[in-house]
């Protein structure tokens, strides 16, 4: 997984075993349609923000930036202006 410049395999893996998570409970939403914009679907939605246990809160932890869509950019690094 390619997320902007750099992402800790840390925070990625901590995504997935959110998946897993919810797979294991019967309560994945792949194919659920998301209630906030930026996200492709609601299972994304939950597994980065709105769940009860979420990517975020693990960032929140570590003081990491927070991801606010699911746009593949970690959003702990800040845009760099377009080259001319």
């Amino acid at each position: 997984m390619k997320i902007g410049r750099s992402c800790s395999s840390f925070f990625i893996l901590g995504h997935e075993l959110i998946h897993a998570k919810h797979a294991a409970e019967g309560t994945y939403t792949k194919n659920d349609t998301a209630t906030e914009r930026g996200y492709k679907n609601l299972e994304e939605q939950r597994t980065i923000a709105t769940g009860k246990i979420n990517e975020n809160q693990l960032r929140r932890e570590h003081n990491q930036g927070q991801r606010s869509g699911h746009s593949g950019r970690d959003t702990r690094f800040p845009r760099r202006p377009a080259r001319s």
